[in-house]
């Protein structure tokens, strides 16, 4: 009966890759009971698993969600750490490489909340989940509970603790798993760590300090951004930031998505380690030009903006910076009398302050 049940159990969960896994291996290692005789072993399931999936859906491993299920539970079947922090902090290693390859930061939090989560779960959650889900009157208690809980995890969320690394070679994240697969029978593990701890240090010295300077065009459509970083990142310029022309809607059509400031250039400077701009100079005040501004703001910090002077009078330049992480005082409108402190830059602009102006309507 159980075996009938377990696909059905997997459509009804949304069918995601961890789940599939883990209900594969649930329903092979039950199948193979009945043959008198076989007794497959975990590591063996989860090899037949892996490779009838990729078989059935090969592009699925392209997702961060798929890799992390199929090594960590490699790492699981294979791991003989008794103590549960130990096994807390290699499952973290684990996943480390595959995590800052896609998102290029990592939490430092999250070797303690993976532990505590764990006992949180077990004697907290699941227990208040049943009890509210069985007894009428604590219901209302249950969900209160769950939601501190939530709201508390919130709170964790969005403590300063994340770290922008920036994005690693894939050869590095592929040393980086070898070497922890062979942790796992080695003996000499105090000069594979050291290794492997070297190896993360340069690394990231690297992508954070670059040996040599780069200009960069960003393909973003219409308009124009682009980025001047010195060697050693000692200054980083961004030219524009690039945009789109929004017309008015009603606000039943309108869906939140994301800028190309937010998916191209910003999404570029954190693979790179980059996470301030020292200057970032407007040309002018077009939406492919500025339009991405504010979105790019709430990501990446802004020391100082340059545009036009009079440009940061206009009204629709005003409703952008109010939208944006920018303080007013970083801004300085340029003309033919203001000097620029910068020996390697020459900077074309008005040779006087611009007026805003606004269109009469019919």
């Amino acid at each position: 009966m159980v075996l009938g049940v377990l696909p059905v159990y997997a459509i009804l969960g949304g069918a995601s890759a961890s789940l599939v896994r883990a209900v594969w291996m649930c329903w092979l290692k039950l199948a193979t009971r009945l043959i008198k005789g076989v007794r497959l072993k975990l590591a063996t399931i989860w090899a037949v698993v892996l490779l009838l999936e990729l078989w059935r859906y090969p592009a699925l491993f392209y997702q961060l969600g798929a890799q992390l299920s199929y090594l960590l539970t490699l790492v699981i079947v294979t791991s003989k750490t008794s103590s549960n922090w130990l096994f807390n902090l290699k499952l973290n290693a684990f996943s480390a490489p595959l995590v800052l390859y896609y998102t290029y930061q990592w939490n430092f939090l999250t070797f303690l909340t993976t532990g505590w989560m764990n006992l949180i779960f077990e004697y907290i959650i699941l227990p208040v989940t049943f009890i509210g889900a069985v007894v009428p009157f604590l219901q209302n208690l249950a969900a209160q509970l769950l939601q501190l809980i939530s709201s508390g995890l919130t709170l964790l969320a969005h403590l300063p603790s994340n770290l922008i690394l920036g994005r690693p070679p894939l050869i590095m994240v592929l040393f980086w798993l070898g070497v922890l697969l062979w942790l796992q029978g080695s003996s000499k593990k105090i000069r594979w760590l050291a290794l492997l701890g070297m190896s993360y240090f340069l690394t990231f010295l690297l992508l954070r300090y670059p040996l040599s300077s780069e200009v960069v065009y960003f393909d973003i459509g219409q308009g124009d951004c682009t980025l001047i970083r010195e060697r050693f990142s000692r200054r980083v310029i961004l030219i524009d930031t690039g945009g789109k022309v929004h017309f008015s809607m009603p606000n039943w059509k309108k869906h939140p998505t994301k800028t190309s400031g937010e998916t191209i250039v910003a999404n570029y400077l954190l693979s790179k380690g980059i996470t301030r701009i020292d200057q970032l100079y407007l040309t002018h005040q077009d939406a492919d030009h500025v339009g991405n501004f504010p979105s790019l703001s709430q990501l990446i910090k802004i020391k100082q903006i340059i545009v036009p002077a009079g440009m940061e009078n206009l009204p629709s330049f005003k409703h952008r910076l109010a939208k944006s992480a920018v303080m007013p005082e970083a801004f300085k409108g340029v003309t033919d009398r203001v000097k620029l402190s910068d020996p390697h830059l020459k900077l074309l602009h008005p040779f006087a302050r611009g007026h805003a102006w606004t269109r009469n309507k019919c």
